[in-house]
């Protein structure tokens, strides 16, 4: 994986002779020419040589050498480092033409904002097509959870059980993708050397790097997994029907996701080893599960404690989704102990609202509600993202 991810590759021998220089990719077919070819499968090239180089006598490192010097592959590259000294000759040339031009402030950067992105995330997708086993596990995990879930609470009632697996199934899609996002920990710590020596070497800016990384990690496991609990659960379970109910649900899921990889993204930003970023982001994780309003009731929530539930996600998440499947919504009813088998319409009851089951819970029944919830979450995720940055 090392050798595919080199451009240039220089072989000397023991005598600090070259035996190859140039692109990686011409190594194969120069000594595959030389009938040099690797015996053990999975063993590249210049390994291969290397070893070869390290053992041989020395009449055959010099054969090496010299059939080298006359192959067409080393005077391709000889002819690019001819035409880099002379583009670098033209350039001084030109600054010392014109001295107003050359006391001018060099750019930091030679590529621009959006090049330093699109090279950055060509590598990033060659690194997603070399290990896809994340995508595809957290994919196919996603996918069977959905239709575990659409099993579990499978056409949910209206009545005092069938309410409460309508908030239970919610719940559980918003703590599903919040554990999932934990996969964002270890994103700033495993190339944190990487991107210091890069940045420093001037190879691209911060911004740029930022920007790359989060679209990566956002596009592919933020936005696809919430589809599947809307396009598979939703229907099985039997929430509100409608499109713009399924659109309000998939946004609020889709902004949840995100702003909970946003969280862990800061958490791993911030410690110094995976260790603790994983400690760190669980507990982070679990308290804003607690105060989300489905452990602990908003009526029972101690005022000294209060102001922390301000700060989950998962409260604002969570009142979103519930005030789509309820605000407006009518036909429900409270159902007095029964028997399990017992007729419905035998069972006494109390018919309710959907904004009388948001009141009994602690829930905001106002029309703004689900889009105060949306600008919240917004809001806590640009400020996330902006302390990672920082």
């Amino acid at each position: 994986d090392i050798f595919r991810l080199m451009d240039r590759l220089l072989l000397l021998s023991s005598e600090g002779q070259v035996v190859f220089t140039g692109p990686t990719s011409a190594a194969q077919d120069h000594f595959g020419s030389l009938g040099l070819v690797p015996s053990t499968p999975g063993t590249s090239v210049a390994d291969h040589v290397l070893d070869l180089v390290i053992k041989a006598p020395r009449s055959q490192v010099s054969q090496l050498v010299y059939a080298f010097t006359v192959s067409a592959t080393a005077h391709a590259d000889n002819a690019w480092i001819t035409a880099l000294i002379m583009q670098g000759t033209k350039a001084d040339r030109a600054a010392s033409a014109d001295p107003h031009q050359s006391n001018k402030a060099r750019p930091k950067y030679q590529a621009s904002y959006l090049q330093q992105v699109s090279a950055l995330s060509r590598r990033l997708s060659a690194n997603c097509v070399r290990h896809p086993l994340l995508i595809g596990l957290n994919f196919g995990a996603t996918f069977v959870m959905a239709l575990g879930l659409g099993a579990i609470y499978w056409k949910s009632g209206r009545d005092t059980g069938g309410i409460q697996d309508r908030f239970g199934s919610l719940f559980f899609m918003l703590m599903y993708l919040a554990l999932a996002s934990l996969s964002s920990l270890p994103i700033w710590c495993d190339d944190r050397l990487l991107f210091v020596r890069e940045r420093a070497a001037g190879a691209y800016g911060t911004a740029a790097y930022f920007t790359s990384v989060v679209l990566f990690d956002v596009l592919p496991m933020r936005l696809l997994p919430p589809l599947f609990f809307v396009a598979a659960s939703y229907p099985m379970i039997g929430l509100r029907a409608g499109g713009l109910y399924w659109a309000h649900t998939l946004l609020v899921l889709v902004l949840s996701n995100i702003t909970a990889a946003s969280l862990s993204m800061a958490i791993g930003a911030a410690l110094p080893s995976v260790a603790l970023a994983n400690m760190a982001g669980s507990l982070a994780v679990l308290l804003s599960m607690l105060f989300g309003g489905f452990l602990l009731s908003r009526n029972k929530m101690p005022g000294w404690i209060g102001w922390a539930a301000g700060l989950s996600y998962v409260r604002y998440a969570f009142e979103a989704l519930v005030s789509t499947e309820f605000h407006g919504a009518t036909g429900f009813r409270f159902t007095a102990f029964h028997q399990p088998g017992a007729p419905p319409d035998k069972l006494p009851h109390v018919n309710v609202s959907g904004d009388d089951i948001l009141a009994t819970f602690g829930f905001s029944t106002s029309d703004s509600a689900y889009w105060d919830d949306v600008a919240a979450l917004t809001l806590l995720c640009g400020l996330l993202l902006g302390a990672t940055f920082l």
